[in-house]
């Protein structure tokens, strides 16, 4: 079956895609599966296991993490650069759940690749990898800073709670005295 003449179009202009050739990008078309999503619903939920790379085509993903029970909102993807132009590999790349969940903010669209069309595009798209690798490790290295930040305010907020108990505690002892005295 041909790819979509307008799929293959989109695909062509996103950065990740770059200089593949028509037969390449007729491949790319034809592997994944667009997938419409509506405001608020899911592309994968954290802690599902890994099974989908996907690239957005249109609209906004806003990626969360549930840490310390509160969400967190990790990144935002529009499609402007690069960065934000795909979503997923890290998981799969692993063998493992996704670290976080993925909602459409709005109506967006993406063209999803399960996991065994996500290697064969390594595999007949090696152009690929080197736009994906870049990215891949700028988002572990941001991973990183992110929870040594955590690790560092949940630091200063034991500090902070250990500091106002041995305020209180001064205070609470003055005040006994000074009703004993009386």
């Amino acid at each position: 079956m041909p790819a979509p003449a307008w799929l293959t179009g989109r695909l062509a202009g996103i950065e990740l895609f770059a200089g593949l050739s028509d037969e390449q990008l007729d491949w790319l078309a034809c592997a994944g599966t667009v997938r419409e999503l509506g405001d608020g619903q899911a592309l994968f939920v954290e802690g599902a296991p890994a099974d989908g790379f996907y690239i957005l085509l249109d609209g906004e993903i806003v990626v969360s993490k549930l840490v310390g029970g509160r969400e967190q909102v990790l990144t935002r993807h529009l499609g402007d650069a690069l960065e934000h132009q795909f979503i997923g590999e890290l998981p799969l790349l692993t063998s493992d759940e996704y670290l976080a969940t993925a909602l459409a903010v709005g109506p967006a669209r993406v063209v999803a690749y399960g996991k065994a069309a996500f290697f064969d595009m390594l595999e007949r798209c090696p152009q690929v990898c080197r736009v994906l690798l870049p990215v891949l490790a700028g988002r572990i290295n941001a991973m990183e800073r992110q929870a040594g930040r955590s690790r560092m305010l949940e630091g200063l907020g034991m500090l902070a709670a250990g500091l106002a108990h041995e305020l209180n505690n001064p205070a609470a002892a003055a005040l006994r005295a000074a009703r004993e005295l009386r």
